[in-house]
């Protein structure tokens, strides 16, 4: 049995037209996660393709290794370097930041890191704030950046 498209007409255009049509389409579900509004759906999403790159490198980055059941190796693991961030650790957090990306997102060019350390009163605590900037030239996206913050108590 075979159909052909002859036999099945078209949609008048007011009734194509009166259709919902989503405002663009979604690529991504936007974190931290909140509550859609209006056509969005149940979750609020993003419908720009580096918006969504940003917040999957910001989460890729914010993951500690053993976090993600049946993914143990995923994550750039920094918290586990807060200590070391002013010694040598800044090394070592290129290279685990570096290995994590080429791994989980290849299309993604590190350029450069710039960690800052801010104190806090009570010098118990601090907060380290870690900013990578990055392009992805499939996509002809340059000049992007993404900020992680972590906080440290000691």
């Amino acid at each position: 049995m075979s159909f052909h498209f002859k036999s099945v007409g078209f949609l008048p255009v007011a009734e194509a037209q009166a259709r919902p049509q989503p405002e663009k389409t979604p690529v991504g579900i936007r974190t931290p996660l909140r509550l859609g509004q209006g056509s969005s759906g149940l979750f609020e999403v993003h419908s720009d393709l580096g918006k969504t790159i940003k917040d999957n490198l910001r989460n890729l980055l914010l993951t500690h290794r053993g976090e993600r059941l049946m993914f143990t190796d995923l994550g750039a693991d920094l918290r586990s370097l807060l200590t070391e961030l002013q010694d040598d650790g800044d090394v070592t957090a290129l290279t685990q930041i570096g290995n994590t990306v080429a791994r989980y997102m290849p299309f993604i060019r590190l350029e450069t890191m710039i960690p800052k350390v801010k104190h806090s009163d009570n010098e118990r605590s601090a907060k380290v704030s870690i900013i990578i900037a990055y392009s992805v030239p499939s996509l002809g996206l340059s000049d992007q950046a993404v900020q992680v913050e972590l906080n440290f108590m000691g």
